[in-house]
């Protein structure tokens, strides 16, 4: 007899170690599944040149879309640009406020930074460089803030720098 509740509390005890194992593995592919995708796509960036001063330093379109299943919610956009490691040292010229981008939905970004504005930057924080990322803070599925960054290269005095990005994924 008591080999028989021995043998019951054994199997309900593998039965529990294996549902909560099923649930850790369920979990983390929900949370694989359902994660934030974000994607920028038709990226098209120039450098211009002193030279030209009538056409913008940097002319950047772009499109972000959500290759996610859920909505996302976009804090902000911004388009950085100064020093290449300093982060106090940088302009954040904001791109977009507050948006929601559904499953799937693409939205359009346009921005140009003149000479003006670079001479000005470089002035402000006495630096000779100008390098530029795209920052884009959003929320994750549990609302925590997180924040994507994608760097471009720039101005480094009178060199131009060009940073290869592989891929177009964001987050």
């Amino acid at each position: 007899m008591i080999y028989i509740s021995i043998g019951a509390l054994f199997i309900s005890l593998a039965s529990i170690i294996l549902a909560l194992v099923s649930f850790q593995r369920t979990r983390i592919f929900q949370d694989y599944e359902y994660a934030t995708r974000l994607q920028m796509s038709d990226e098209e960036l120039t450098f211009g040149t002193k030279t030209l001063s009538n056409l913008p330093a940097l002319s950047y379109t772009a499109a972000i879309e959500n290759r996610g299943t859920k909505p996302v919610k976009i804090r902000s956009i911004h388009l950085d640009y100064g020093d290449k490691s300093v982060s106090e040292k940088r302009m954040k010229r904001g791109i977009e406020g507050e948006i929601y981008l559904s499953s799937g939905q693409r939205h359009k970004l346009e921005v140009n930074i003149s000479w003006q504005d670079i001479e000005q930057m470089k002035a402000r924080f006495e630096i000779d460089q100008a390098m530029f990322s795209l920052r884009v803070s959003y929320h994750d599925l549990k609302g925590q803030i997180r924040e994507a960054t994608r760097n471009y290269g720039g101005f480094d005095g009178a060199t131009c720098v060009s940073v290869v990005n592989r891929g177009d994924a964001l987050t």
